[in-house]
């Protein structure tokens, strides 16, 4: 599995998580990992701050950028820019490990894993109310006003073999776990990189546990990432170092592919990873961590139209109205299934999702 452990990933090893019951198996910390590829991280500087300051308000205008689907600029011209719902992103703020990216064409710059997942979102929903919160930070997760968002980029790693009913989660984890079982909050989560492993298992002797915990949850979806968006006229395939939906019903019914738009070069999606990203187009960022975001901001998009709506609502919006032509077909022609176990329910449209009547009107 290619991750890129955080510095402080391995410091919070043994405080992220506990057993509940340590009489079969050895008391194990988890890694708390960023889905992001480890080639071409940035030198070991930190920018400063903790990311866990006011969020800066929403820009008063709209701009699009290339590695943005074209979907996005048709919602916003329906006055969609995701006013009304909070986007909390958990995600490393503060350690010394950064990541060399240009989001905005305004030049190549060096953040924090959090700093890039949090400007994807205020970039596709500049009216949301982005939340940065820390993953140093153990305590319980709080839900803002109106329609609630969760953006989880990481995975929480340990040892196979552990029981998922028998761990007693940090205080943050659980507040997501029962946000994403209860449905109070639309959680997007990045399905991870291990290379065409499926959602669920495991990888090299270890697995992400909060992918096994988010299974089944209401409104939790995990995103996998295409190698670009997906065109009639240039279909997009799987991210080869995306972890697919694989052959578990219940994942492919919860399971989403997006275009992460690094500026690829050659048929391999990470040749540029660690050149100069100047030279190249797109926003040089790799992994499913940048995935995820992209879906975080869908939901906030739609949340913030229809805001009549729960998340378990928006989550049916996403996932009936996929692009599945826009995909390079596997197998037998026409969707069957190794599509499901790769791509789960389709590539998101947000347009579409904006657009269907059902199950309720726009305010």
């Amino acid at each position: 599995m290619t991750h890129f452990k955080s510095a402080i990933g391995v410091a919070l090893a043994t405080t992220a998580l506990t057993l509940a019951s340590v009489t079969a198996l050895p008391a194990q910390g988890f890694d708390i990992v960023a889905f992001a590829p480890p080639e071409g991280k940035g030198p070991n500087k930190d920018k400063g701050g903790d990311g866990g300051g006011d969020p800066p308000p929403p820009p008063p205008s709209t701009t699009y950028y290339d590695w943005m689907d074209s979907d996005v600029q048709g919602v916003w011209d329906t006055g969609a820019i995701g006013v009304g719902a909070t986007v909390t992103v958990v995600d490393d703020y503060s350690s010394g490990d950064i990541f060399e990216g240009n989001l905005d064409g305004a030049g190549v710059i060096l953040q924090h894993h959090g700093d890039w997942t949090s400007d994807q979102v205020r970039l596709l929903a500049p009216g949301a109310n982005v939340v940065e919160r820390d993953w140093t930070s153990n305590g319980p997760v709080k839900m803002g006003s109106g329609f609630n968002v969760l953006n989880l980029s990481y995975g929480m790693i340990a040892n196979d073999g552990l029981n998922v009913d028998n761990l007693l989660w940090s205080k943050r984890e659980q507040t997501i776990i029962d946000a994403a079982t209860s449905g109070s909050a639309f959680v997007a989560k990045s399905s991870g990189n291990d290379w065409g492993a499926a959602v669920g298992t495991a990888v090299n002797g270890t697995r992400d546990y909060l992918n096994e915990a988010l299974i089944g949850a209401a409104s939790a979806v995990f995103v996998g990432a295409l190698r670009n968006n997906g065109d009639a006229n240039a279909l997009a395939s799987i991210a080869s170092y995306s972890t697919i939906a694989g052959s578990n019903e219940t994942v492919q019914a919860q399971f989403l592919v997006v275009g992460v738009e690094g500026g690829e070069t050659t048929a391999d999606e990470l040749a540029n990873y660690g050149a100069d990203c100047g030279a190249a187009a797109g926003h040089c960022l790799y992994g499913t961590s940048f995935a995820a975001p992209v879906v975080a901001g869908y939901a906030a998009l739609l949340g913030g139209k229809f805001g009549t709506e729960d998340p378990l609502q928006i989550k049916t919006r996403l996932l009936t109205t996929t692009d599945r032509d826009t995909l390079v077909d596997l197998g037998a022609t026409g969707w069957g299934a190794e599509d499901f176990a790769t791509y789960g329910q389709g590539e998101a449209n947000v347009l579409r999702a904006m657009s269907v009547n059902s199950p309720l009107t726009a305010n």
